[in-house]
């Protein structure tokens, strides 16, 4: 997974040239709640807005495509019910916020924080 996320920021890197970051490359390893959360809340008007936004989409449909495959499979319980037309762009909007009103929280693993973030607004009854 790590040289997948290597690569990711690698490709990110050669894509924006030498334009100037408003994110860290560091970000793009996205080992951190709040390092995801800096690629989510990216402003579309930055010049690696695209590169940002599409990594921070990417790994929360990839998070949530594991996370479900492991409900399914009777791996995990389920902690996070969004509702039918959830999107990632949803989930991105409420990592942001939930890691603005926890910055505690900032330097928890990435896949603690986006499930703790998503299960804070979407609790399973």
């Amino acid at each position: 997974m790590m040289r997948l996320v290597a690569a990711a920021a690698l490709a990110a890197t050669c894509l924006t040239g030498t334009r100037a970051w408003a994110v860290s490359a560091e970000d793009f390893m996205a080992e951190t709640t709040g390092q995801l959360a800096t690629l989510c809340g990216v402003e579309p008007s930055h010049a690696n807005a695209t590169e940002a936004l599409s990594f921070c989409h990417g790994f929360i449909s990839g998070a949530a495509a594991v996370y479900l495959e492991m409900v399914n499979g009777g791996l995990l319980q389920r902690l996070i019910c969004a509702p039918e037309g959830t999107t990632s762009g949803d989930v991105a909007a409420q990592l942001v916020a939930w890691t603005a009103a926890n910055p505690d929280k900032a330097a928890t693993s990435v896949e603690d924080g986006l499930f703790e973030a998503a299960a804070a607004k979407w609790p399973c009854p």
